[in-house]
């Protein structure tokens, strides 16, 4: 019997999933209007929960 790993591949896709569901409700491309990483700050803390590779991929999302 193959191994699977369906999880692992649901986590590597998520970002694009999000940009491709806000698309089919919006009708429009996802389009972040902050500055967040363009003004200067002395830090940013982006919080949530489960992996730390997975919040990673969660705030790539919005650069």
């Amino acid at each position: 019997m193959e191994r699977q790993n369906y999880t692992y591949g649901e986590i590597i896709n998520q970002v694009e999933k999000w940009k491709i569901i806000y698309n089919d409700i919006t009708g429009k491309d996802f389009v972040l209007h902050l500055k967040i990483f363009s003004d200067k700050y002395d830090e940013i803390i982006i919080f949530g929960c489960g992996s730390s590779y997975n919040l990673s991929k969660s705030a790539s999302f919005f650069t």
